[in-house]
């Protein structure tokens, strides 16, 4: 299934892997309007995510997650937050609203990114992080396309995708 006007991207992954960065870049590309779900979250609650995940957990963040998904304008490309799309809930949502694009990446590079950032709540000790990775790898598989972007030449990686999404 070819990608068409109406289609909004979504994509997927673990944290780190460069949904925003790679998003920004296709969605000027395919000439449509970029979110990032995580900030757009932050946008409607009013504080970051690591408050929202401190004060009300993060199940009612997950809540708040859903909600606003279902409200972005689409089309669009969205770059999901690590989490959004273990939910099947969102999962059937983007199914109907267009492709998902699950940016693969190993852990250890991920890892590496990510490890202690004060602004991922979920990115604590390396242990916790491989756990959780191996728990969301295989729905993170569910994507309509596996992609491992270069981002040595991000210009170059939007190009693949965009001929891989035709």
């Amino acid at each position: 299934m070819g990608a068409h006007a109406t289609d909004s991207i979504f994509l997927v992954g673990f944290m780190g892997a460069g949904k925003s960065f790679l998003g920004r870049k296709l969605a000027i590309s395919l000439n449509l309007p970029f979110f990032d779900l995580d900030r757009e979250i932050e946008k409607s609650e009013s504080r970051n995510i690591p408050t929202i995940f401190q004060e009300r957990g993060e199940a009612a963040f997950r809540v708040s997650e859903e909600r606003v998904l279902a409200q972005l304008s689409l089309p669009a490309v969205v770059a999901l937050g690590g989490g959004a799309f273990i939910s099947e809930k969102n999962r059937a949502f983007i199914g109907r609203k267009g492709r998902s694009v699950y940016l693969d990446w190993p852990f250890e590079t991920l890892c590496e990114r990510i490890l202690g950032d004060p602004h991922r709540p979920l990115a604590g000790n390396e242990l916790q992080l491989a756990s959780l990775f191996q728990d969301r790898l295989p729905v993170y598989r569910l994507a309509d396309l596996d992609f491992c972007p270069d981002f040595s030449d991000p210009d170059s990686a939007v190009r693949v995708l965009v001929e891989r999404l035709a």
